[in-house]
């Protein structure tokens, strides 16, 4: 599952040498959690019809697999 996320990361970033995907073994599973380069956080955020176009926080989502 790590190398699905990387390789997919890598796809659609501008630095793919910056893709970090690091699994964490918890009680309930595995987390992966996905690290990229800053501007590739700014640079894929399209501003949708209840966005505006100036920056937002950067936010980040954990997962956890069954």
């Amino acid at each position: 599952m790590k190398e699905l996320v990387e390789a997919i990361a890598r796809a659609l970033v501008d630095h793919p040498e910056d893709v970090q995907v690091t699994v964490v073994e918890g009680e309930q599973g595995a987390v992966l959690e996905l690290r990229v380069h800053a501007e590739d956080l700014a640079s894929h955020r399209s501003p949708g019809p209840h966005r505006q176009s100036h920056s937002h926080p950067t936010q980040c989502k954990r997962y956890e697999t069954p």
